[in-house]
């Protein structure tokens, strides 16, 4: 597996067959159908079924401990939240229940996409009230996002001369197209070949970056780009699943990075 499918696969593991410690969790609230210590046979959906037999458990809602239990009711209760406020199906992808330093939240992908492109879904109790928050306008933003450094960059550069790797940190709800810089904030990096960016067309271009991107995103937004050259061979390589750890292997010629705050302040180092 890669990347998050991978971590995914190690929660799902340590969610589902961890052996139950301290008794039933206590249920609050009213958005399971069931309660956690309820020995009545509860009919679990197919969706469930495959998630405790992709974990190697048994289809009888009986025969599972209280841990597991309580996690495939709160695996599914926390899919249909995603998908009632959506209108979309999502496929699960982990799950990790409260404790420690653990808040409670789940991982899915939409149908059809990426299974590496996750939308992480939270839920706590608050005065036995459930609260859910999510980061699906993270995921709706990127696309907007990526296109519009591409627009910008492909004129200083030409769009086969790089390579861009965007993630965003925080996204408004209602991001548009057209105002994804001011919506959004990011933390991404791009990989150039070095035949058509030298160390100091590198520094120029950093610098012209920097006052463009304030004057895009005039918010309380905040946003870095990382810039590397590298030989073309290099670049050639590169992907968003091995990028980083290149990066961290110095597999590069020169660096430099761009921080936009949200006040408008433009730090490079």
């Amino acid at each position: 597996m890669r990347g998050k499918t991978a971590l995914a696969a190690l929660l799902l593991t340590l969610a589902l067959l961890l052996a139950s410690c301290g008794g039933a969790r206590e249920s609050r609230g009213n958005d399971d159908n069931n309660s956690i210590g309820d020995v009545t046979t509860v009919e679990l959906n197919e969706r469930q079924l495959r998630i405790l037999e992709d974990a190697g458990l048994p289809a009888d809602y009986n025969q599972l401990n209280l841990t597991q239990k309580s996690a495939i009711e709160s695996i599914e209760t926390m899919l249909s939240y995603l998908e009632e406020k959506y209108e979309r199906e999502f496929v699960y992808s982990g799950y990790v229940p409260a404790g420690g330093m653990n808040q409670e939240h789940l991982l899915a992908y939409p149908a059809g996409g990426d299974p590496d492109d996750t939308v992480t879904v939270y839920r706590r109790f608050v005065e036995n009230e459930i609260q859910y928050s999510d980061d699906y306008a993270n995921l709706l933003a990127k696309p907007f996002y990526v296109q519009a450094l591409r627009t910008y960059f492909d004129s200083i550069f030409g769009e086969d001369n790089y390579k861009l790797f965007v993630n965003i940190v925080e996204a408004e709800e209602d991001v548009a197209e057209d105002s994804v810089l001011r919506q959004a904030s990011a933390s991404s990096s791009i990989l150039i070949d070095d035949l058509v960016c030298d160390e100091e067309k590198l520094s120029e271009v950093v610098t012209a970056y920097g006052d463009w991107m304030k004057e895009q995103s005039a918010s309380s937004q905040s946003s870095t780009l990382s810039f590397y050259t590298m030989e073309a061979s290099v670049l050639e390589a590169q992907n968003r699943y091995n990028y980083s750890d290149n990066i961290l292997s110095r597999h590069f010629l020169n660096s430099k990075n761009c921080s936009v705050s949200g006040s408008g302040s433009i730090i490079i180092f």
